[in-house]
């Protein structure tokens, strides 16, 4: 089937008077973890959403692996500015992820501060392919991985380790829906003999580590533009879990939470997506 069509990837600009009325400015909104739990909370109430998402681009994981990023305004999101690396190779001779520092903290932060007052929070990680486009350009990324797959599989474990460490943290600070996205590394970017490779040594091996780590605790979520891809490419296959009554797909995902599969039909972002049989469907690996 097509890749689903998204509608999302450049939504990380932000209503200029939803944050005049909740007090807020840039670049505290991505700098600061109370700012950004109260903005999470007025998004949610204003879009009428089940949950609380965090954070507002897809640059955190790369600016703590010492990415440069423009923290952007209202109109223009987070983006790299010069890149910081020229090859693959300088992903091996980086110290461990750091958590708690800098804006992956204040992240962390924010979800604690939600999850403390009852709110259900989604966090969504960055994939690998999105994390290395904005430290280095996207062509040397392809370029040294056609010349050396071992090299490439190498960078893609030391980011998974990287991301389940991320993910841990999440889990403890008490986040509900825990998404997976890259958007730098779909089908429709990649290719399928790339693709594959990506779901092979990255994306099936990081979600099982995901269902041993959180499972029960929390719901696993891959973004649709994977979730699909990993089915039309015979990676994975669909299986329907009832939920006892039609709910909005953000209610949906937590009542499916503690069933331990990954869950990926629809956008988290999509708050109009309903489902209407009572049913979410759940992805198996093939």
């Amino acid at each position: 089937m097509p890749e689903p069509a998204c509608g999302h990837l450049d939504a990380t600009g932000v209503e200029a008077g939803l944050l005049a009325r909740l007090g807020l400015t840039f670049p505290d909104i991505h700098t600061d973890g109370a700012a950004m739990a109260r903005l999470s909370q007025g998004i949610k109430e204003h879009k009428g959403a089940a949950l609380c998402q965090l954070p507002f681009c897809c640059t955190v994981e790369a600016e703590a692996l010492g990415a440069f990023i423009r923290l952007g305004d209202a109109v223009t999101g987070p983006r790299a500015g010069a890149f910081v690396w020229s090859s693959l190779g300088e992903v091996l001779r980086l110290p461990p992820l750091d958590t708690a520092a800098g804006r992956m903290g204040q992240v962390l932060r924010a979800c604690s501060l939600l999850a403390g007052a009852g709110q259900p929070v989604a966090l969504e990680i960055s994939g690998p392919l999105t994390i290395l486009n904005w430290l280095m350009e996207l062509a040397v990324v392809i370029r040294e991985w056609r010349r050396d797959a071992v090299l490439m599989a190498e960078v893609l474990t030391r980011l998974q380790d990287d991301l389940a460490g991320y993910v841990l943290a999440a889990a403890k600070a008490g986040v509900s829906v825990l998404g997976y996205a890259d958007p730098t590394g779909v089908l429709s970017i990649l290719g399928p003999k790339r693709f594959a490779f990506m779901a092979d040594r990255f994306v099936l091996p990081l979600l099982g580590r995901l269902q041993a780590d959180v499972g029960g605790k929390a719901a696993v979520h891959v973004c649709p533009k994977i979730a699909h891809a990993l089915v039309s490419e015979g990676r994975a296959q669909w299986q329907d879990l009832p939920l006892g009554r039609p709910m909005a797909y953000g209610q949906g995902c937590l009542a499916a939470g503690k069933s331990g599969l990954p869950l990926g039909e629809a956008c988290l972002k999509n708050t109009g997506h309903f489902l209407k049989k009572g049913v979410i469907k759940q992805l198996v690996p093939a």
